[in-house]
């Protein structure tokens, strides 16, 4: 066997970009992060166990799967997670990847997880490894029909929370910004799944507004959720690269700003209080940050 070749060093390839302190937090910060998309597998079980000492009435029961369930638009956040691996293994292979074909294929293979099938005019991308696993957890909980996997953990998605997305997804065409999709709907859910678009090193902000706006228009378009998509992804990168202390020290301005964001768009309504959760959990595996603040407190609506 051939030894591998010893990796370039800086001096061999000038242009590589350096890594600054920011970059490597994004890097270091960026599993852990994104695992609190989903629900502990622990936290999981205590709540089955919840539900199996509930009351005879069910006054609980309903409680705790709604909170055992996770938003369809958690799964779409490791989808798009997915789709940045995707352009960066191309990337990596010297193809000229188009970043929004890769998000929009990322949110095909989404619709196929919640819906079972990908919408009749589009094309089937093949699966990767992150749907493949979320799959297999559904059909464990019994979400989706299939063969079982042995050791899957179970895993269920909130009924109803996957419209808006599947419904911008139906033409089967790839939205752009220029023409998004459901240009006219004001849905706060769907910010949940730009979180990864955070955590990516090296490029500059230009660059990541512009992907915020290509994700977002793949099934919303609304002048306030772009608005907010942008608000919020440049608020996950300041928490994500920033040094535990400085979160610290600013845990209650970040938990007010997360909160006007991820308020319901037509007041508060229960749907929008799992992906403020999702989210603040997000922020706070960034760091040691722990806010005093409640992610579930009712918030004025933003202005």
């Amino acid at each position: 066997m051939t030894p591998p070749s010893p990796s370039p060093t800086p001096s061999e390839h000038p242009e590589t970009p350096q890594a600054s302190a920011a970059d490597l937090l994004l890097i270091e910060r960026l599993p852990s992060v994104l695992a609190a998309a989903l629900p502990d597998e622990d936290s999981g079980q205590g709540s089955n166990r919840r539900q199996t000492e509930a009351p005879a009435d069910g006054s609980s029961e309903a409680s705790s799967a709604s909170d055992a369930a996770v938003h369809a638009e958690a799964l779409h956040q490791l989808c798009l997670a997915d789709g940045l691996l995707e352009l960066l293994d191309w990337t990596h292979q010297g193809v000229g990847a188009d970043p929004l074909a890769c998000f929009w294929l990322a949110a095909l293979r989404w619709h196929r997880l919640v819906t079972g099938g990908f919408p009749e005019a589009a094309p089937r991308p093949p699966s990767r490894s992150v749907d493949e696993q979320l799959s297999a957890r559904l059909r464990a909980a019994g979400r989706t029909s299939g063969p079982q996997q042995d050791g899957a953990v179970p895993l269920a998605v909130r009924p109803g929370t996957e419209t808006p997305g599947v419904d911008g997804l139906a033409a089967g065409e790839m939205a752009y910004p220029t023409a998004p999709a459901q240009p006219e709907l004001d849905d706060p859910t769907v910010l949940l799944r730009l979180v990864p678009l955070a955590l990516v090193p090296y490029i500059d902000d230009a660059l990541r507004e512009q992907w915020v706006r290509q994700a977002t228009a793949l099934t919303h378009g609304h002048p306030l959720i772009l608005d907010r998509a942008q608000r919020l992804v440049h608020l996950f990168r300041r928490a994500a690269s920033a040094p535990a202390a400085e979160l610290a020290e600013h845990a209650d301005s970040l938990g007010g700003e997360l909160d006007e964001l991820l308020a319901g768009a037509e007041g508060e309504a229960p749907v929008s209080s799992t992906p403020r959760r999702r989210c603040a959990a997000s922020c706070r595996r960034c760091s040691t940050w722990r806010s005093r603040r409640s992610p579930t407190t009712a918030t004025s609506p933003p202005r």
